[in-house]
């Protein structure tokens, strides 16, 4: 009994503060305003059919009417998300009049004279560009919403490109559209190849995926510099050995890493020790490669300041043992602590 009347005294409330009558609220679920009186002094509970309609009239949640009392929190919930949605709608609307306007002024100095039309067409991308990254999340639903920003940026930004390749009568934009697509590839890819579903073992080896599509994404990219300025004839002799000796850091670091059996501090000795034999080699194989000298280590004279060559060696001896130090200290606490 006390529940009906908690009940009827919770819809007398919620209907004064509605402003509606008896009759009012009655009229508005086609029922009698005798039902609507017994309701209100507990004596019986509206058909399970008239709730979605006796929430909608009260301005109350299915939970508030079952409960007969008021759900603050999630009031305070809906009330941050109507703002949220209200915001959302003016910073859209905000930035639309912006580019807008933007894009006008460009339009009647374009038709006046200053600007020449192909400075109209790169401001139409340069601002294309921005919207990709501010109004086009807004436009977007949430479950694509990551993946169509980066589309949209992607487009925005070569067609930017081309047209300013255009304009400028310049051939330089394979070289920039690569690069723009190894950059993005090398932020992004992770996050692609988490969230596309892999068939078999393949699910299992993502990092060595992303490692494989950079590598060869690269290439491309030497390959359009070399032929943009003028020496694609050195492309294989000279930029694939030293990108090759570039690539063996970060994936033998990888392969160490991901595939060799060994944890914690054996792991970290086993990195330091290939980077310090890196470090090593590097230099000598570049200077082999780009000048076309004999493959030799240059001996260390930490006396000897003079030249370029020993000054090179010196600093890549030094840092070489500094880090196979690390690798040698790393390797022994390793031990110390399998012994124990």
């Amino acid at each position: 009994m006390e529940e009906k009347i908690a009940f009827g005294a919770f819809i007398q409330k919620k209907r004064h503060e509605a402003g509606l009558t008896q009759r009012a609220l009655a009229e508005r679920l086609h029922v009698t305003e005798s039902a609507v009186s017994k309701w209100e002094r507990g004596v019986s509970y509206p058909d399970i059919t008239l709730v979605p309609a006796l929430c909608g009239a009260l301005d109350v949640s299915e939970r508030e009417l079952i409960t007969a009392s008021e759900d603050f929190a999630q009031r305070r919930v809906e009330r941050e998300a109507r703002t949220l949605r209200r915001m959302r709608k003016g910073i859209l609307m905000a930035l639309n009049v912006g580019y807008g306007i933007a894009l006008l002024v460009c339009f009647i100095l374009t038709l006046a004279g200053p600007l020449p039309w192909g400075v109209l067409a790169i401001a139409f991308a340069s601002l294309l560009t921005g919207a990709s990254l501010t109004a086009l999340p807004l436009l977007l639903p949430r479950d694509i919403r990551a993946w169509g920003t980066l589309g949209g940026f992607f487009a925005a930004l070569n067609l930017l490109l081309g047209i300013c390749a255009l304009y400028t009568g310049g051939r330089w934009y394979p070289l920039a559209a690569l690069s723009v697509t190894l950059g993005l590839s090398l932020v992004f890819l992770p996050f692609l190849l988490r969230a596309v579903p892999l068939p078999g073992a393949l699910s299992h080896q993502k990092t060595l995926l992303y490692f494989c599509a950079n590598s060869l994404l690269l290439f491309p990219v030497l390959a359009t510099a070399c032929q943009r300025g003028g020496a694609m004839e050195s492309f294989f002799p000279v930029a694939v050995p030293i990108a090759l000796m570039g690539l063996a850091l970060p994936w033998g670091l990888m392969l160490l890493i991901r595939y060799v059996p060994l944890r914690g501090l054996a792991r970290a000795a086993l990195c330091c020790a290939w980077g310090g034999l890196f470090n090593l080699f590097v230099n000598p194989v570049i200077r082999t490669v780009s000048d076309g000298v004999p493959f030799a280590l240059v001996s260390p004279s930490l006396f000897d300041w003079s030249n370029e060559i020993l000054l090179n060696a010196n600093i890549d001896f030094i840092t070489t043992l500094a880090v196979w130090a690390i690798a040698a200290a790393l390797g022994i606490a390793a031990m110390r602590r399998k012994n124990q």
